[in-house]
């Protein structure tokens, strides 16, 4: 593939993943408002227990470690989650450089 290819490949593949993560910070502002049910910006372990899939992620999405979410720590996780799905670049765009 010729560098100018590569290089447009690359660029894409960078707004693709901007899109994608404006897309996410919406998902996780509406997360935080369905479970944050009194409204001090944080998600707790109580109020996350109502679902289940959450309690099995809190502890690695509270890097901080103080036993609530905040809203730059879910987004952090989901750039995180978004940047391993989307990560692998075929193995074409690494051929003829």
């Amino acid at each position: 593939m010729k560098k100018a290819e590569l290089i447009g490949t690359a660029l894409l593949a960078a707004v693709c993943l901007q899109v994608i993560s404006a897309a996410h910070a919406n998902e996780q502002d509406t997360l935080l408002a369905k479970l944050d049910l009194d409204r001090d910006g944080y998600i707790t372990l109580k109020e996350a227990s109502s679902v289940p899939e959450m309690l099995k992620v809190f502890g690695s999405i509270d890097t901080n470690e103080d036993g609530r979410l905040s809203l730059e720590e879910l987004n952090s996780a989901t750039l995180e989650k978004t940047s391993t799905d989307t990560a692998s670049v075929p193995a074409e765009t690494t051929k003829n450089q």
